[in-house]
């Protein structure tokens, strides 16, 4: 299967530390000193210091294999063949015990999770694999090298040590250094250092937060923050040190957002969803469906269009929170209330930005295929027509959200306020495009469907067009070719 470029997230951790219960605060400092990271020997070194001559870069876990966690009805991991990433090899030295840390990448591609196999010497040399799943919200912001922090869960997948101590619960200490802002050398004083601690148990999952950042808050799993607290006692005759490799795939280049807008010209199912949410639109209650992933008994995926729950906090609006949960969403028609009586603005909010981002990270496409971020959409349908908001850059609108999102959200209501909701649909398209460019967020493309009226007088949907601004303010519409 073709390989995917990944990119390296290099997180500034000091070894991670797996031991058995028990710590020693009066060895904290001394056992920081005594703790050494090499990263990136080479593959001739490692097989030299090791003598494993006979290295292979390739590892099985076997069906049934005692040591694996259970996770298949057959009783393997849903995971066996992956090939050990030779290009960063991490070797530490810890009270002159020495580990070594490789990435490993499964066979079958996996996008959501990163393993990482440690070897160490105990009765001859043995492995644990670990495995690191960060959040779909942290995954999207590390493939977009937004952050170094990881927000997820750490599991122990397999140890080549003998299954009769497999089930005991390890101590996974991670120290983070974080000089920041200070002077001189980080001596292993509170204000430049903190760990966080996280329990692994058997086969359960834990939750894992590392924040290599340059604020001292730390993060769950039992520690963190600015901390003299504990340190584990490193000499222990179990202890495992090892510094996590983070890679993660980058983003695709998401596909012509047109091309997937013109998908929906050929549904019949959402032509007609659109033409009654139209229709819904001059009453005093929002109404919508969600575009949501479906399997069939035989297994194959179609479109489904649940209807979405109105908000149980405010009855006229609706809530998709409990829609996206599930993983399935990709999209949401819906329609606002009719500006007359409601006053409400017959064009997009900024809470319909919002769920835009929030579908694109809370869907989780079938047998782990990689995110087509162009298909992902909100559309409305009003009383002068069908609108759709769509990524054309999703890397950089993220870069630009969270920092722009506020000011975006009251410019946007500024210049609604001034042009009132019975403005026609060229007044409020232009406001909203103003209030996306003048915050850095063009890269979101607005689109208005095209209708055509057949003979028996149904309205379909035939194109769509980008609207957009010309360099005078006007709008200058782009058909979808």
């Amino acid at each position: 299967m073709k390989k995917k470029s990944m990119k390296i997230i290099k997180l500034l951790v000091l070894p991670i530390v797996l031991i058995l219960f028990g710590c020693e605060k009066d060895l904290y400092d001394e056992h920081l000193h005594q703790a050494k990271v090499k990263s990136e020997i080479s593959l001739e070194q490692f097989k030299r210091e090791t003598g494993l001559n006979d290295f292979i870069p390739t590892i099985k876990i076997k069906l049934n294999e005692a040591n694996s966690l259970q996770r298949n009805a057959d009783g393997s991991y849903e995971l066996s063949d992956f090939d050990i990433d030779t290009s960063i090899i991490k070797r530490i030295v810890v009270n002159q015990k020495i580990t070594y840390t490789f990435q490993l990448t499964p066979k079958e591609e996996v996008n959501d999770r990163i393993f990482n196999i440690v070897y160490y010497f105990k009765e001859g040399w043995q492995y644990n694999i670990f495995e690191i799943k960060p959040t779909p919200e942290n995954l999207i912001e590390l493939k977009l090298g937004l952050t170094e922090k990881i927000d997820g869960t750490l599991t122990k997948v397999f140890q080549s040590y003998p299954v009769q101590t497999f089930d005991n619960c390890t101590v996974v200490t991670i120290w983070i250094e974080n000089c920041w802002g200070f002077t001189g050398t980080c001596d292993g004083c509170t204000i430049c250092l903190y760990h966080t601690s996280v329990l692994v148990c058997g086969q359960s999952p834990s939750y894992l937060y590392l924040d290599p950042g340059p604020s001292t808050g730390g993060g769950g799993g039992g520690g963190g923050g600015a901390s003299s607290t504990t340190s584990p006692p490193l000499n222990d005759e179990n202890a495992i040190a090892t510094s996590p490799i983070i890679n993660v795939p980058t983003l695709d280049a998401p596909k012509n957002p047109c091309s997937e807008l013109k998908k929906f010209n050929t549904n019949n199912t959402i032509q007609q969803a659109l033409r009654i949410l139209k229709v819904q639109s001059s009453g005093s209650q929002e109404h919508g469906n969600y575009i949501s992933d479906a399997t069939n008994a035989l297994g194959a995926n179609y479109l489904s269009f649940p209807v979405i729950p109105t908000d149980p906090k405010k009855p006229t609006s609706l809530d998709i929170t409990d829609g996206l949960n599930t993983g399935k969403v990709k999209g949401a028609m819906h329609c606002h209330t009719d500006p007359v009586s409601t006053n409400a603005v017959p064009m997009f909010s900024p809470a319909d930005l919002s769920a835009l981002l929030n579908i694109s990270i809370k869907h989780i496409p079938a047998n782990n295929v990689p995110k087509d971020y162009a298909e992902y959409t909100v559309m409305l349908s009003v009383g002068s027509g069908h609108y759709a908001l769509k990524f054309k850059n999703y890397s950089n609108f993220v870069a630009n959200f969270g920092a722009n999102f506020a000011s975006f959200d009251a410019d946007l209501n500024t210049f609604y306020s001034t042009s009132t909701p019975s403005a026609n649909s060229n007044t409020l398209i232009k406001d909203f495009l103003k209030a996306l460019t003048q915050n850095n967020l063009g890269d979101v493309g607005l689109y208005k469907a095209t209708e055509t009226t057949n003979s028996a007088g149904v309205a379909n949907i035939t194109g769509w067009k980008e609207q957009t601004l010309d360099t005078n303010g006007n709008i200058a519409e782009v058909p979808c070719t």
